[in-house]
């Protein structure tokens, strides 16, 4: 990408114009003028109109100058600004030109339009994409607009729950193009928006030069979210099953908490039960269960053999029997009440994933007002005007209803949730009462199997007595014999589980492999760094302790170890002047050898602490021989090597065809009078 103009209008309240008006060429553009000319007011609107202002400091208009915003002198008289908006022409990778303008100040609006950026295409096609809000990496979003003319490919990495995550932002990557003069020149990327993006600056600089690496560790991150989260659903498991198995005074032995089997361990897994301080296998428990109930049974029937049933008994048996009757009655009511529900929770679905994919589309356009795309919108009616959307032009609908129609659409997404939510528990209820009504009905006719041989004896209650062991027994088998299934399914989960867990082990070793072969082209980024410090004079240390990897404390920072002692940051090690020219270096070798770079390079008075002549008069012919764009900004006359130096002086080796020399006339800087 290249710039071609940086324009300012202003309009002060005596309706007079001013403003500036500046064009850029490729190749070295030096921008001059003496201190507070406004040489960094020329620059600031470059990355105003970018969307960029967060690389000198904060977002929207309070970022620029006051005398572009509030107030300005020209020619010993005080102006007022009443509106005032700059455009932006620039030649994109993809080969067209386009005008970029964006408002700074409205009197006339009170809602600030600075989120908006509109767009002049060569054929004079207009459009808006607005900066600073949801989304704006996305469809309508101007950053989205940015990248994909200019071939720099947006990243974006699955995070936890198939959520879709931004891995780096336009304004994490055009910070390989700005360096602005207060604080840019204290560290590499000092004035970077980090976002919360871990490994930031390694990152972008892995982005420009195209290393396998980073997505390598973008996919790393991704992996240790899904282990992490795998790890939970692990331990959420077993804490359930913990609970089930004290219950039953079982214990799994090998099974714990923190640490995932394979799946031929969990294949092994069996619950133990601990009886009379011995282990005993749930099989053979089974099996002693099943003795017992063998043989009370027995004996049951033969207490009975000699006994007629007595009507008491005859009587209990019918309650059974209509209980029995009664329980299944209400699983049946039960059981339809829980599947009328279930459709109901599908149809509220259906109707939030509706509403959701609305107010995305509402939230989209809400910052634009330029053509306006109505046509994707799927409600049937507008809410607010009660109009069928495909019948309701662009014009007709401003901005009052766009935001009162999220209002109802969001309204609405609470509304359909709650009811979810609502459904959600109502059905974990209906569960619990089938569970219920299961259970006793199983309980009922067991009871009323060995009831009917619960006939009047000499020993009734003894009798009595048996058929209250044989129940309990009976429920404790029962109980048992649902564990065991239960336990089944929770291996069965337990070894998906592992599998995914270990396939993103494996996905993890054979990505860290990969990592090694970059090696070839972080060494040619670290020769070309190496040659520019030399060029550029360099003296706080022999550069052949110099090195740049992608390991250690300061990934693809350039490090320096001195006879065996840990690496240490150049900057740490380095004079300030040196410390300024490993900044030069360090940008320069970017832009000669970034696959992934904006294409230009911003330097806003790069002759910081008193930087000698001939380090910048090298600086200059290095920014001519890149083959790129540069913009500088350097002051006029300013002190070098304890002197007073003339920009001229430093431009005496290079042909004036080699640069573009643009100059801020003294008197008022770079704010004029406009016709």
């Amino acid at each position: 990408m290249n710039i071609k103009n940086v324009n300012l209008e202003i309009k002060s309240y005596e309706n007079e114009g001013f403003g500036f008006n500046f064009d850029f060429k490729s190749g070295l553009n030096l921008l001059t003028g003496h201190n507070s000319s406004g040489k960094s007011t020329v620059l600031s609107c470059i990355y105003y109109c970018l969307g960029l202002e967060q690389l000198i400091g904060s977002k929207g208009p309070k970022t620029l100058s006051p005398a572009i915003r509030e107030s300005f002198n020209f020619e010993g008289k005080t102006y007022q600004v009443f509106s005032s908006s700059c455009k932006l022409t620039i030649k994109a990778n993809d080969g067209n030109i386009y005008v970029l303008t964006r408002v700074i100040k409205d009197a006339e609006n009170n809602e600030s339009l600075n989120k908006e950026i509109i767009i002049e295409d060569s054929k004079g096609n207009k459009f808006g994409k607005y900066v600073h809000a949801t989304r704006d990496h996305d469809e309508h979003g101007f950053y989205r607009w940015l990248a994909e003319v200019n071939s720099l490919e947006i990243l974006e990495s699955e995070q936890d729950g198939g959520k879709i995550s931004k891995s780096l932002y336009m304004q994490n990557i055009f910070s390989l193009s700005f360096i602005e003069q207060t604080k840019g020149w204290s560290d590499f990327f000092s004035m970077l928006p980090s976002f919360g993006i871990k490994d930031i600056k390694q990152k972008i600089v892995e982005y420009c030069l195209n290393l396998n690496s980073l997505e390598s560790r973008l996919k790393l991150d991704e992996i240790s979210t899904k282990t992490d989260e795998n790890k939970r659903i692990w331990k959420d498991i077993l804490s359930t099953l913990n609970q089930q198995l004290t219950q039953l005074n079982f214990y799994v032995p090998t099974l714990n908490k923190t640490k995932i089997l394979d799946v031929k361990k969990i294949q092994n897994l069996k619950p133990i039960l601990i009886l009379e301080n011995k282990e005993i296998s749930v099989e053979n428990y089974l099996e002693d269960l099943k003795i017992k109930i063998n043989y009370i049974e027995k004996s049951i029937d033969l207490s009975s053999k000699s006994f007629d049933e007595n009507n008491k008994n005859l009587l209990q048996k019918e309650a059974l029997i209509t209980s029995i009757k009664s329980y299944e009655e209400e699983h049946l009511k039960v059981f339809d009440l829980m599947d009328q529900e279930q459709e109901k929770q599908k149809k509220f679905s259906n109707l939030l994933s509706e509403t959701n994919e609305d107010l995305k589309d509402f939230q989209d356009i809400k910052w634009i007002s330029t053509n306006r795309n109505w046509e994707k919108l799927s409600n049937s009616k507008c809410p607010v005007c009660e109009q069928g959307l495909a019948k309701i032009s662009s014009n007709s609908i401003n901005d009052e209803n766009v935001a009162k129609t999220s209002q109802f659409l969001k309204s609405q997404k609470e509304l359909y949730e709650s009811y979810i939510s609502a459904s959600y528990n109502l059905i974990q209820k209906y569960r619990s009462a089938l569970d219920f009504y299961t259970k006793k009905i199983k309980n009922k006719r067991k009871e009323l199997d060995y009831f009917s041989k619960d006939i009047t004896t000499p020993s009734v209650l003894a009798i009595r007595t048996e058929m209250q062991n044989l129940a309990a027994l009976n429920q404790r088998q029962l109980t048992v014999e649902e564990f065991i299934v239960h336990f089944e399914i929770i291996k069965h989960n337990l070894k998906e589980l592992s599998i995914k867990h270990f396939d993103l082990l494996e996905q993890e070793r054979v990505i860290k492999e990969l990592l090694e072969e970059d090696d070839t082209t972080i060494m040619e980024f670290e020769k070309l760094f190496i040659t520019y410090l030399n060029t550029y004079g360099y003296r706080s240390n022999s550069t052949k302790y110099i090195h740049i990897t992608n390991k250690g404390n300061y990934p693809l920072i350039p490090q320096i170890s001195l006879h065996g002692q840990e690496s240490q940051n150049i900057r740490f090690i380095s004079s300030a002047s040196d410390f300024v020219r490993s900044i030069w270096a360090y940008y320069m070798s970017l832009l000669v050898l970034g696959k992934r770079h904006p294409g230009f390079l911003v330097m806003d008075e790069p002759g910081q602490h008193q930087m000698r002549v001939d380090s910048l008069k090298c600086l200059l012919a290095s920014a001519v021989g890149s083959g790129k764009q540069v913009l500088m900004a350097i002051s006029q006359d300013r002190k070098i090597d304890d002197k007073k130096v003339n920009i001229r002086e430093l431009l005496n080796e290079l042909g004036e065809e080699e640069y573009h020399y643009l100059h801020i006339e003294d008197s008022d800087g770079c704010v004029v009078r406009k016709g």
